[in-house]
């Protein structure tokens, strides 16, 4: 279809890791970087061996809280023949600066130090000793960007990025392939980690192996109906849109939270997070008048209509129902026309109230 636009108009009546895209080098030349900690790179690391170690070097602090200032950092490759893993490690002058760059280690900021298009990060996950103390903290990053974008895929379809920090050091592991499972086993086999509780990485590793649910099975799973008196937002979110407003395509389900929560740490990104869930179901809703285009063709017009439906997956429960409707006509509305400017089109939905429904999520209060 060409990008021709035709007017219509209406007549009377839209630990632990982090993804870093190293390169490590063999037999490098000699620099005259700072020299690595001492038992920061065993020899082997589970069934991995050391491959090399390249020389150190400073790095300049991404994030806010310690922009300007600089600490070191070392870059190895291990290998079990089959895999390679890259790993850093980055020494701090404090804890407290190390776990400040966990999110920007695991790659999911640019350099202006803004999230990268798709991509979400968990930061400041707590991380403890086997005694149940504080060891440390991790940042999770999520980017996603499965192989079919458009697909009716679930909240474990992400690459998954995570990065560690232990005291003043951070350490970073980015497998070749992207097996959460074999970072797991690469992470809880380096000897800095023995006696760590790592089950958080056991967490974002199963998640990933597990069976997915997909967007469309969470969407049709719908709990009973226990309205609340004050209607709220449970812990994170997951926000589903399914779009029926086109006839003779079937509809599909998609994971739209970005459009309607900016905070991303309030988003879900695994299945057993999900606090709630927020279903906006929209239809094509009645005929509400008549178009003219072109040489006076007549396109019917109808209005749109979204159903939106609050869980408290807690519960579970749908404590909140409300319906929007757009169904007000413009003057005058542009239309995608064939060649010679031809309108084709059969009838005309008028745009979802997303604006209205969008006001209403976000004044849901947090519980």
């Amino acid at each position: 279809m060409s990008h021709l636009k035709s007017p219509l108009r209406p007549r009377a009546g839209l630990l632990l890791v982090a993804c870093l895209n190293l390169i490590l080098l063999s037999g490098c030349a000699a620099s005259r970087g700072p020299a690595k900690p001492d038992g920061a790179f065993p020899e082997t690391v589970g069934k991995h061996k050391l491959v090399n170690v390249e020389d150190g070097r400073d790095a300049q602090y991404e994030n806010e809280k310690n922009k300007g200032q600089s600490y070191q950092s070392w870059r190895a490759k291990y290998s079990d023949g089959a895999t390679e893993v890259f790993y850093q490690v980055g020494v701090h002058q404090s804890a407290e600066a190390a776990a400040n760059e966990l999110g920007s280690l695991t790659g999911c900021y640019g350099t202006d130090r803004k999230l990268r298009t798709s991509n979400k990060v968990w930061e400041g996950i707590p991380l403890k000793d086997g005694s149940g103390k504080p060891a440390g903290a991790m940042a999770a990053c999520f980017s996603d960007m499965p192989a079919n974008p458009y697909g009716d895929d679930g909240l474990g379809d992400y690459q998954y990025v995570f990065a560690l920090s232990n005291e003043n050091r951070t350490y970073t592991v980015k497998p070749r392939s992207d097996d959460p499972a074999l970072v797991a086993e690469f992470v809880k086999a380096l000897p800095s980690n023995a006696g760590a509780d790592l089950s958080a990485l056991d967490k974002f590793a199963g998640a990933k192996a597990g069976k997915q649910t997909s967007y469309k099975e969470m969407f049709d799973a719908l709990p009973p109906v226990k309205l609340a008196a004050k209607p709220y937002l449970k812990e994170k979110v997951l926000i589903l849109d399914r779009d029926a407003t086109k006839s003779g395509q079937s509809p599909s389900v998609i994971n739209t939270t970005d459009y309607y929560i900016t905070d991303t740490n309030r988003h879900a990104l695994l299945a057993n997070d999900i606090g709630s869930t927020v279903r906006v179901d929209c239809k094509k809703g009645k005929r509400v008048g008549t178009y003219t285009a072109g040489e006076g063709d007549a396109i019917p017009a109808y209005g749109s209509t979204c159903e939106v439906q609050v869980i408290d997956n807690t519960v579970p429960a749908v404590i909140a129902k409300k319906t929007f409707t757009n169904e007000n006509m413009a003057d005058l509305q542009l239309v995608d026309a064939g060649k010679g400017g031809k309108v084709t089109l059969k009838e005309y939905v008028l745009p979802k109230p997303l604006g209205e429904v969008k006001d209403f999520v976000r004044a849901l209060p947090a519980n």
